[in-house]
């Protein structure tokens, strides 16, 4: 069984709609502000819940845990295989660029332009 997102979005938007009228309709400026400031707190603080574990356990590597890190992820071999490049040699870069160029028959067709003398210099 799949969920259908578009369910979810049309909820969203009815929830939206229905908040914003609410707010505006609502002659309590103060009850939206308050609202408003715990619902801003609250997306504030699921963020941060899943960040602190991650930076708490980040500073909880020793130098070893990180030797090991390090390893696992192959990060000597891939410094080894880099070679500094002299000056001398410069890498090929090539840059492709598709373009499109109309035929020839169908510039003749619809732009009344004769390309025969770039279509032979071409060839």
């Amino acid at each position: 069984m799949t969920f259908d997102v578009s369910i979810l979005v049309w909820v969203w938007l009815f929830a939206f709609l229905l908040l914003t009228f609410v707010i505006l309709r609502v002659e309590l400026p103060e009850m939206s502000t308050e609202f408003l400031n715990v619902s801003s707190l609250v997306l504030f603080i699921f963020p941060l819940i899943t960040i602190i574990p991650h930076i708490v356990a980040d500073k909880g590597y020793g130098q070893s845990e990180r030797d090991v890190l390090s390893q696992m992820r192959g990060e000597a071999q891939a410094e080894a295989s880099l070679r500094e490049m002299p000056e001398s040699e410069p890498p090929d870069i090539y840059y492709i660029i598709p373009d499109g160029y109309v035929r020839s028959d169908i510039l003749e067709e619809f732009y009344n332009y004769d390309n025969s003398s770039f279509t032979r210099a071409l060839e």
